[in-house]
């Protein structure tokens, strides 16, 4: 885990991160990502950035609660990025292939 201005880097996967945003932490307003996760905290995120070329994760902790079940939405939301279609272990496997 590495904090930075911006937000947080979390270990997705071996030596793959991905980044959670300041404003993808929680519900509310954060200025210090101190504030919502702590070094070596394991944290439940969902995926809504990735970006093969670029190799960039994007994660979100807001709709998710501590047990990592998803937050009971009041309103419809747009997605923010679409689902991936397989699973991890073959994203990972597609980000080492595309690095060779």
């Amino acid at each position: 885990m590495r904090f930075v201005p911006y937000g947080v880097f979390i270990r997705v996967f071996e030596d793959i991160n991905g980044l959670i945003h300041l404003s993808e932490l929680s519900q509310k307003s954060v200025q210090n990502p101190n504030e919502i996760v702590k070094i070596w905290q394991m944290v439940k995120a969902k995926l809504i950035l990735l970006d093969t070329k670029n190799r960039k994760i994007g994660l979100s902790m807001k709709d998710i609660n501590p047990d990592g079940t998803p937050i009971a939405k009041t309103a419809a939301k747009k997605p923010t990025a679409k689902k991936p279609s397989k699973g991890l272990e073959d994203v990972v496997k597609r980000l080492e292939e595309d690095n060779d």
